[in-house]
C-alpha cells in the first residue's frame, strides 16, 4: 500500500503496487481424494476434497481451494514456494490465494483471466477475514502501481517509478485486528476524506512524475494515520531516524499499522537499518525493494 489505508475500506481510492518478491505454487494431481499442501515456511497438512476447513496456517490456502471443492474429481499435491516471509506484512496472505487460485483455473482448464483470477481471490480473502480491501489481491494479480478502488471496482494504471525501501518494524498486528480498532476511535468520517484527498494528489503527482510532491503527500499521509491510532513510539522513532538521513522524501506506515512495515521514499543506505543492538533485538529489517511490474498472469503465458 503506497496511499488509502483504511479510507479505502469506506470507498475510498488508494494506490497500491507490486514488488519484485514473489509467490509460486506447483500443483501435481493425485490418483485418490486427498490434497496435500507443503511449504518450507509453514510446515505440512493434509486433507480430503470432501472434508476442507479453514485451518491455521493455510486458511488462505484452503479458502481459495474450497472455491473449486464441487469441480474437483481427485485430489492433488501443493507445493508453495516463497521468496519472503509471512511475517513481514507484504500482503503474503492475499499473494497465496491469487496463486492457488490461479494454478487451479489452469489445471482445470477454466477461463484465467485477471479480472476473474482477482474476484475469486478477494472472495477467498473476504471468506477468511470477513473484510478487506482487495488491494493486496489486486497489486498482486494486476501488477505495477495502481489506482484502486474496491466498490465500485476501480483500476487505473500508473506509469512512474519510485525510489522505493521498506523497513519491517519487527512485529504486525493482524489486519482485522487494527481495523476493529480504527473503527471505534475514528470520531467521523472527516479523516477518510482528507487520507481520500491525499491519493488524489498522489495520483496526479506521480502521472506527472513529480516524485517530491509524492513523498510530501506520504509524510502528511502519516500524520493521519497517526491520528487514526495505527502509529506507535516504535514506529515513530523508526520514521524520525529515516526522514533525518540526507536524501530521504518521505516517509510513512504502509498497511493498516500497529507493525508491519514502514515505506521510505529516497535515497536510503544499503543495510542502512537495523543499525544498532536495539533494533535487531526488536527484530527491525531493511527491505531494498523494486516495484514489478508484472502481475500473476497475462495472455503470452
Amino acid at each position: 500500500m503506497l496511499m488509502g489505508e483504511h479510507a479505502v475500506l469506506y470507498g475510498a481510492a488508494a494506490i497500491v503496487c507490486a514488488i519484485d518478491r514473489r509467490i509460486a505454487v506447483i500443483l501435481t494431481p493425485r490418483a485418490d481424494n486427498r490434497i496435500c499442501i507443503m511449504s518450507e515456511r509453514l510446515g505440512q497438512y493434509q486433507t480430503s476434497i470432501d472434508a476442507i476447513e479453514l485451518k491455521d496456517p493455510f486458511r488462505f490456502v484452503l479458502a481459495a481451494i474450497s472455491q473449486f471443492e464441487t469441480e474437483l474429481s481427485v485430489g492433488f499435491d501443493l507445493i508453495i514456494q516463497s521468496q519472503f516471509s509471512d511475517k513481514l506484512g507484504l500482503g503474503s496472505s492475499a499473494a497465496v490465494a491469487v496463486a492457488v487460485v490461479t494454478v487451479l483455473l489452469v489445471w482445470l482448464k477454466k477461463q484465467k483471466d485477471q479480472n476473474r483470477i482477482y474476484k475469486l481471490a478477494l472472495d477467498a480473502v473476504r471468506h477468511v477475514q470477513k473484510l478487506g480491501s482487495g488491494a493486496d489481491v489486486a497489486a498482486s494479480v494486476f501488477g505495477g502501481i495502481n489506482l484502486y478502488r474496491t466498490d465500485p471496482f476501480q483500476l487505473q494504471k500508473i506509469d512512474a517509478a519510485l525510489p522505493l525501501h521498506l523497513i519491517y518494524v519487527g512485529y504486525k498486528t493482524p489486519t482485522v485486528e487494527v481495523v476493529k480498532r480504527v473503527k471505534k476511535t475514528a470520531e467521523s468520517d472527516a479523516i477518510y476524506e482528507k487520507i481520500g484527498d491525499i491519493v488524489q494528489k498522489g495520483r496526479m503527482a506521480l502521472q506527472q512524475k513529480n516524485i517530491d510532491a509524492f513523498a510530501k503527500l506520504c509524510s502528511m499521509h502519516q500524520a493521519l494515520q497517526a491520528e487514526l491510532g495505527v502509529s506507535d513510539a516504535h514506529i515513530d522513532a523508526l520514521l524520525t531516524e529515516a526522514l533525518a538521513l540526507p536524501g530521504l522524501l518521505g516517509a510513512k506506515i504502509s498497511g493498516s499499522g500497529l507493525g508491519d512495515c514502514i515505506l521510505v521514499l529516497g535515497d536510503l543506505p544499503k543495510n542502512y537499518f537495523p543499525h544498532n543492538a536495539k533494533q535487531r533485538q526488536a527484530g527491525v529489517q531493511q527491505l531494498d525493494v523494486k516495484i514489478s511490474a508484472s502481475g500473476v498472469f497475462n495472455e503470452a503465458s
